[in-house]
């Protein structure tokens, strides 16, 4: 049985319309509506909503239909690349960040005639935007092999 049909099925059981079905979560009718004709799907929160409102297994919400199993694994395939594209960014950015203050701090020698410079910051500039660019180009090959899989 399809998404849309359990559903349906889940608020006829309970005598609902979907005016009433949708106040019970907290969302429109027209949700409702479009969830009922398969138009869209929920997202693994709403699910377990439904699950918790109307005391439904995930199992018999989620299994039941294909679709809505791969949209969940996609979700979260996605929430996953965002993360690490974030990390990413973050990394990278702590990079150019450290070799513009190397740039701008001023080295000087110590009483003792030492030259002082901060090379840290060389090393942790380098060591930022390398792990950056990896990080980034492992999501960018995934995504890329994500995309070659359903496409094919």
């Amino acid at each position: 049985m399809n998404f849309g049909s359990q559903i349906k099925l889940i608020r006829n059981k309970n005598n609902l319309t979907q005016e009433q079905f949708a106040e019970q979560l907290n969302i429109s009718r027209q949700t409702v509506s479009a969830w009922e004709n398969n138009r869209y799907f929920p997202d693994i929160e709403m699910i377990v909503d439904i699950s918790k409102t109307f005391d439904l297994s995930l199992d018999d919400l989620i299994l039941g239909d294909t679709i809505v199993k791969e949209k969940l694994v996609s979700d979260g395939k996605m929430i996953k690349r965002v993360r690490l594209s974030v990390l990413s960014m973050i990394f990278f950015l702590v990079g150019i960040l450290s070799a513009l203050l190397f740039i701008i701090i001023p080295s000087h020698v110590s009483e003792k005639g030492i030259l002082q410079e901060p090379w840290f910051l060389v090393i942790l500039a380098t060591f930022s935007i390398l792990t950056g660019l990896v990080i980034g180009i492992i999501n960018l090959i995934a995504l890329l092999a994500n995309h070659y899989k359903f496409n094919k």
